[in-house]
């Protein structure tokens, strides 16, 4: 984390997120989620009330977008429910022209998810579905669903 100097934000954290090389592998998305859960835990530690995600690893690093925003998503959704108390407004900045379309997407269905979660009786403490597995297996499934129509 550094500050930002002349940019509009107070602080700018850095990550470098995995290049794919010739396929995505296991190691890559743990990378990618890692970026994520690293920046969403020091935004936390510093504070900060909101933070903003470039698409990590996609451009140049060939990350595919949609597995990408798949797993932003999910990671992101997987902080938010290991901290409930923390209320950081968190920002997906598109980087690619087709971006903002995948994530409006896949967000669509984690706030019907979220929904789902309030309106359910679940117990106190962790949600039954904490792990990020189905996180991003529901960031998958809205990707698949409406990206390919």
């Amino acid at each position: 984390i550094t500050r930002a100097y002349n940019l509009p934000s107070r602080y700018v954290l850095h990550t470098v997120g995995p290049m794919v090389r010739r396929e995505v592998t296991e190691q890559d998305r743990a990378l990618l989620r890692s970026c994520y859960n690293s920046c969403l835990d020091l935004a936390a530690e510093a504070g900060l009330r909101s933070v903003a995600f470039c698409c990590i690893s996609t451009g140049v690093f060939s990350f595919p977008q949609a597995e990408a925003a798949e797993i932003a998503t999910g990671a992101v959704l997987r902080w938010k429910m290991r901290h409930p108390e923390n209320d950081m407004q968190i920002i997906f900045n598109p980087f690619l022209d087709s971006d903002p379309e995948i994530y409006r997407k896949i967000l669509a269905l984690v706030v019907v998810l979220e929904a789902c979660l309030q309106s359910a009786a679940l117990p106190k403490g962790r949600p039954s579905c904490y792990s990020h597995n189905l996180c991003e297996k529901v960031a998958r499934r809205a990707s698949e669903k409406f990206l390919e129509a």
